[in-house]
């Protein structure tokens, strides 16, 4: 099967960026926010890879070796809303699947994550992301913008709300700067110093 440029295998990606970034992203990878395909185990004969960030996300154990992630769940998951009809491990684990007693584990192969969603998020958290030389500095933009509403009065009231609604003000002056971010990662990049400003200007 040929996949488009965009999607690599997790062992190549990982090995694109540095220690540090590297580990991060697996964290990333982990927690089922990027887009993943993989082979999974308990789709015995299936030949097409299938979408799995929603299994990861609702794991309760991550484990990422090469291209292959081990997936686990803990006793008390609802194993078949997790996994869904087709998966063999209603007849392979029984006691995990109709009693919720027993861990379920499955493997997911060959697991490629799509770039663009890893290095929005790594980016948003601050790390460098090979061949893009502005988004090192994009949580300093992303700031700068941010601190220019605080000081005109015009970001929204301290309270619930007011980190992704200034997040959404930001976005909109990043797009016409050309860059493209979801306003959840947008919300990342300037939720610390707003908290640290915050505490300094407790009346702002």
């Amino acid at each position: 099967m040929t996949y488009p440029s965009d999607w690599l295998l997790v062992s190549e990606k990982l090995a694109q960026l540095d220690p540090l970034a590297s580990n991060a992203a697996e964290e990333i990878i982990r927690s089922g926010r990027p887009r993943v395909r993989a082979f999974r185990s308990d789709h015995p004969g299936s030949t097409m890879p299938e979408p799995v960030e929603e299994l990861l996300a609702k794991a309760t154990q991550v484990e990422i070796s090469g291209d292959e992630i081990t997936v686990t769940y803990g006793a008390g998951a609802h194993i078949p809303s997790i996994l869904g009809p087709k998966s063999n491990v209603q007849h392979e684990n029984v006691v995990a699947w109709v009693y919720s007693k027993r861990d379920c584990t499955i493997e997911l192969r060959a697991a490629r994550v799509y770039s663009p969603d890893l290095d929005e998020e790594l980016a948003a958290a601050g790390y460098a992301v090979p061949g893009k030389q502005r988004e090192p500095q994009i949580k300093e933009i992303a700031w700068d913008i941010a601190e220019h509403f605080l000081e005109r009065g015009e970001a929204p009231p301290r309270g619930y709300g007011r980190v992704i609604g200034l997040a959404r003000m930001v976005n909109k002056e990043l797009r016409r700067q050309r860059f493209r971010y979801k306003n959840e990662s947008v919300r990342k990049m300037i939720a610390q110093d707003l908290r640290e400003r915050e505490a300094k200007h407790p009346g702002k």
